[in-house]
């Protein structure tokens, strides 16, 4: 998804427009390595874990490729140094709540993390007395940046001056979770992965993958994706899941989980 977004400073400035793309994941014919037993879902805490079917042919899009410059200082600090950078203007499809509806004039925040936490998800409330505006992130490690769209699509232009932040429902992972790079190798098409046991054992357990869209560095909505595949994998076993938002131009695994 391409998006056109800029400074709230001036409200004006230079924004990138492009037109989404709709592309079949799926051909009819696809073949599947082994039988297919996959979900897609949105990233939640392991407690609250829902699947739902996932589709067979999903709009994509693609993703900014250019980047407006962001305020050094912050304009809030979340804490442990996460800091929300700036305000932009956002047009292009929605991805927070997986309509990908294409919409003008969102706002949203660049939020990067400076600090050493391992975010996992995080909610954000923006007031200034009269006005809120609600963010969710997932998945923000050290060192990262993202763009996340208002919960509720509000609108930029009328959007207040904020004077005040509040974070709630903060989960972080207790070190950075892995790919398990021993046991699985994850080949990413677009719309699919094909995931294959090198182990040398059976894993029995559900596999979970997770990714974001992702371009030149910044990633793009509060959501995480996740694919499961159900039963686990055996020993040099290969199984083709479906990964409905998954573009190799403009996602990225950001981890893994097995057993």
């Amino acid at each position: 998804m391409r998006g056109k977004y800029e400074k709230k400073r001036s409200r004006k400035g230079r924004g990138f427009w492009i037109l989404p793309v709709i592309v079949l994941l799926l051909a009819a014919g696809l073949m599947i390595y082994s039988r297919m037993n996959t979900v897609e879902d949105d990233f939640m805490p392991p407690a609250t874990e829902q699947t739902e079917p996932v589709e067979t042919t999903q709009a994509q899009t693609e993703l900014p490729v250019q980047e407006t410059q962001a305020q050094p200082a912050g304009l809030f600090n979340l804490g442990s140094d996460v800091l929300i950078t700036e305000y932009v203007s956002y047009t292009g499809a929605f991805m927070e709540d997986r309509t990908d509806e294409v919409l003008t004039d969102i706002l949203a925040i660049r939020i990067t993390n400076r600090g050493d936490k391992f975010i996992q998800t995080m909610d954000i409330t923006l007031s200034n007395g009269d006005t809120q505006a609600q963010f969710s992130v997932s998945t923000l490690f050290p060192g990262e940046t993202v763009i996340v769209l208002e919960k509720n699509r509000m609108a930029f232009s009328t959007a207040p001056e904020f004077t005040q932040a509040e974070t709630s429902s903060v989960a972080l992972f207790d070190a950075h979770p892995g790919m398990c790079e021993d046991k699985l190798e994850i080949q990413c098409l677009n719309g699919v992965m094909n995931i294959t046991n090198i182990s040398g054992e059976d894993i029995t357990g559900d596999i979970l993958i997770y990714y974001k869209n992702y371009v030149a560095g910044v990633y793009y909505g509060g959501i995480t994706y996740r694919i499961r595949l159900e039963g686990g994998l055996k020993s040099g076993e290969i199984r083709q899941g479906s990964a409905a938002h998954f573009n190799p131009d403009n996602s990225i695994v950001v981890f893994v989980t097995c057993n």
